[in-house]
């Protein structure tokens, strides 16, 4: 989607429903793992001017595979939310050379767990990219 001339707007759903079946399943200890995955992404850019991008993109996944085994056997499976959300500044500071500022922040939450495996991450990058003749 180019809404602009200097906007560019892309963006991505995506559904699986997932399953995996062991050997062991004729045991009530070892249940089926199924569930289904959502994913949304959307990215944008902003051409500021012929030297000069800013790019953002945000990304949201969720996945259900818990499982209420506790009678039979092991209760394993997962039930997450991840949330990824970048910023990036680009500029070229010569032909075939630019320098790039980019900040990600990641949240990462999984109820079938307690909470042992939640997370926030920050990350921050500088890149120089040289093209080689």
């Amino acid at each position: 989607l180019t809404p602009w001339r200097r906007l560019f707007v892309s963006t991505t759903f995506a559904y699986q429903h997932a399953r995996t079946l062991t050997a062991a399943n004729d045991s009530p200890a070892v249940a089926p793992y199924g569930g289904n995955i959502y994913t949304a992404v959307l990215n944008g850019s902003f051409v500021v001017n012929d030297k000069t991008d800013v790019l953002a993109g945000y990304s949201y996944s969720t996945a259900d595979f818990e499982q209420d085994n506790f009678s039979g056997g092991l209760p394993l499976g997962t039930h997450y939310h991840q949330h990824a959300l970048q910023a990036c500044i680009r500029r070229q500071i010569g032909k075939g050379k630019s320098l790039g500022l980019q900040y990600r922040y990641y949240r990462y939450a999984d109820s079938s767990t307690g909470g042992v495996s939640d997370f926030e991450a920050n990350a921050l990058f500088a890149t120089l990219s040289w093209r080689l003749p």
